[in-house]
């Protein structure tokens, strides 16, 4: 046996339902020595939170829905996971005396009328344990000899500049104690994630991310292998996909590209994950749990290659504030003085630029923050503001931060000119400039009006959809949502079932469809629907039965609604919507369209609009660089415009048949 160690963590999502859970204990059970870090299911962290701020108000009703939601997430993956035996009762006692103390605990601070720091990571951290537990029966019921163990006992953080940050030296102690003689016995250890000991000996939480962290701090305490992050995600992606529908995914990236990434808002990876590995040079891969694609692996070892840009990156839901004086100039301090008075108030800044004449300085906080920040500031520089040394403290809402990262920067000139060329080109204006030394990132800021359009037009300047040229077949995978089952929809299924593996071995497109709908409902597979599946369909609306069973038939804005709850939050590569039926659906397909979903129409009545609403489509096609496409009648499958070519599309030109509109 290899004395290596692997570190797997799985995310909220990854474990998120019985399904979820199987699929990560098919990746466990194909490892060899392994720790597991397990999140809580996604979703019940901030129900715990919420339940406590419900206790603060005094809403008890609210605290007892939430007991009771708390208790049913977790019951209901029993019957589907375990048999009716020992175990399935020992956990169903475990469930109802976490909701209990759930209660208690929100009991208290409904009565203490306070929930401090304590009492807040106390509540967090049930659902964390209480999953982990699960995962480690079910694991033990399927063979693998797997162990529980409180992260408590092996993560360890001390204050440090007012911040909680790990004591590495205590945790890996407590790892070579506790972990190590597991995993000599053959065990496979699984440990709750987000969770860890403070310096009084007192649950804490690592804040967002921190179920991440956790894993990274466990990664190196144990000197593992490497550490895998399997998520709902494929990898880190060029640039968010529901910005750039073109985006691809970036197989590898050093360590220090990661960071800014992630600092920049990419959500898949925290910036302080990839912290505890740098020393240790311990790769983290990022892969998506549900399917079997390649993972985005972060490195040391990691080289520019021939692009400079690797990747953008955006923050949204940001402010400006700019210090402004011609008194300041030649003033030492200012900028000292500025930082300190917004760190004693607790704002953390993001980007910083500054005049060389030094009459002005700007920098951006989030937005939600920028009136605090700005009161603080104006009480920082109250002298010198009577005596008119600073002119004046301004804040700019509604910003984004665009960040245009690489290696392959460095050194290499013109950079910066392609940069604002490309934004200067979509009449993009550029609020504030700034470049750390080290040339591995330009951030730029914008009005988030205008950062859309920003990533799609830096992405095509520096031709990232072609940074890594995708698997033939999962690279050119479109998922498609079918509006409609009527004669048309029929017929078009019928077609795509047919022509699959001409579609697949001949052009390399791997056509899905993952979302049924029309008056009875919506039905969704995010893998995409077996072809038994859609044909069972077909005969059910042939013999006038309903598509699905919830009760009356809704209208185009419940329907939309519901596509609104279920199918715009599912991450898909290159979303189509075909609308093949005869209602009123312009606001449907606008808000489609925003989603960054190409769209086609056999529908006439959304075009059927007032101009200004047929404006607003062409224009959000052109922000969101999606295709339109609809015809008087319909010629099948010609409209299938999904592969590459100079607008990103390729016809399609075999085995047409008209079929007449219907409903």
């Amino acid at each position: 046996m290899s004395s290596a160690v692997d570190v797997y963590k799985f995310g909220g999502v990854a474990v998120g339902s019985a399904e979820a859970i199987r699929t990560a204990l098919d990746h466990v059970s194909r490892a060899d020595r392994l720790v597991v870090i397990v999140s809580a299911m996604n979703g019940i962290t901030d129900l715990l939170i919420n339940a406590g701020e419900a206790a603060l108000r005094g809403n008890s009703a609210e605290c007892d829905a939430a007991a009771r939601s708390f208790q049913k997430r977790h019951a209901i993956l029993l019957p589907e996971l375990f048999g009716n035996g020992k175990q399935r009762r020992e956990l169903q006692a475990l469930i109802a005396e976490a909701g209990t103390e759930m209660r208690a605990m929100t009991d208290s601070i409904a009565v203490l009328h306070e929930f401090t720091t304590r009492a807040h990571d106390s509540l967090a951290a049930r659902g964390e344990r209480l999953l982990a537990r699960i995962f480690t029966a079910y694991a033990q019921q399927k063979g693998i000899k797997a162990v529980y163990l409180d992260t408590t006992s092996i993560v360890f953080a001390d204050r440090k500049n007012g911040s909680l940050w790990p004591d590495f030296e205590k945790c890996e102690h407590a790892a070579r104690k506790l972990v190590r003689p597991l995993l000599r016995a053959g065990k496979v250890v699984v440990v709750p994630g987000y969770i860890g000991t403070g310096p009084d000996g007192e649950v804490i939480t690592l804040g967002r991310g921190g179920s991440d962290f956790v894993a990274a701090i466990v990664a190196r305490s144990i000197k593992a292998r490497a550490l895998t992050l399997f998520k709902e995600v494929d990898g880190l992606m060029t640039a968010d996909p529901k910005s750039v529908p073109n985006a691809r995914l970036l197989t590898e990236l050093h360590y220090r590209e990661a960071t800014e990434l992630a600092y920049y808002g990419a959500k898949v990876l925290h910036p302080r994950t990839i912290i505890p590995l740098l020393d240790r040079q311990i790769p983290l891969f990022v892969r998506n749990s549900f399917r079997d694609t390649p993972a985005t692996r972060i490195a040391a070892d990691v080289k520019p290659g021939t692009y400079p840009v690797r990747a953008l990156t955006a923050v949204r839901q940001q402010a400006l504030i700019s210090i402004e004086g011609s008194g300041m100039i030649g003033v030492p301090g200012i900028a000292g003085r500025a930082f300190t008075a917004l760190s004693e108030a607790g704002h953390s800044v993001s980007m910083i630029s500054q005049a060389s004449s030094e009459a002005s300085i700007c920098f951006v906080v989030p937005g939600a923050e920028a009136d605090h920040a700005k009161r603080a500031l104006e009480q920082a520089f109250e002298v010198e503001r009577a005596r008119k040394l600073v002119d004046q403290i301004k804040v700019e809402k509604k910003i984004a931060l665009i960040a245009v990262v690489g290696l392959g920067m460095r050194g290499k000139p013109g950079v910066a000119a392609r940069t604002f060329s490309a934004l200067s080109n979509d009449k993009i204006n550029i609020v504030a400039i700034a470049q750390g030394s080290s040339e591995l990132n330009i951030t730029v800021a914008v009005t988030e009006h205008d950062a859309t359009r920003a990533l799609q037009a830096l992405h095509a300047e520096y031709q990232l959809d072609k940074l890594r040229p995708l698997a033939e077949i999962t690279g050119r995978e479109s998922k498609v949502t079918l509006l409609g089952f009527g004669k048309i929809g029929r017929a078009l299924v019928k077609q795509l079932v047919s022509q699959n593996r001409h579609l697949r071995e001949n052009l390399g497109l791997d056509i899905k469809i993952i979302a049924v709908a029309d008056r009875s409902g919506i039905r969704i597979d995010e893998k995409g629907f077996a072809s038994s599946a859609l044909q069972k369909f077909a005969k059910q609306k042939e013999s006038g039965e309903k598509l699905f069973r919830n009760g009356s038939a809704l209208q185009i804005d419940g329907l939309q609604q519901m596509m609104r709850r279920e199918l715009w939050i599912l991450p898909s590569h290159r979303p189509i919507l075909v609308d093949v039926t005869s209602e009123e659906t312009a606001p449907l397909i606008q808000e489609a369209l925003e989603q960054g979903f190409h769209i086609v129409l056999a529908n006439k009545k959304p075009l059927a609009v007032p101009q200004i609403q047929y404006d607003l489509f062409m224009s959000t096609v052109r922000e969101r660089r999606v295709a339109f496409r609809s015809q008087s009648f319909l010629v099948w499958p010609s409209w299938l415009t999904i592969g590459s070519g100079a607008s990103g599309m390729t016809s399609l030109r075999s085995g047409w048949t008209k079929v007449a509109p219907s409903s």
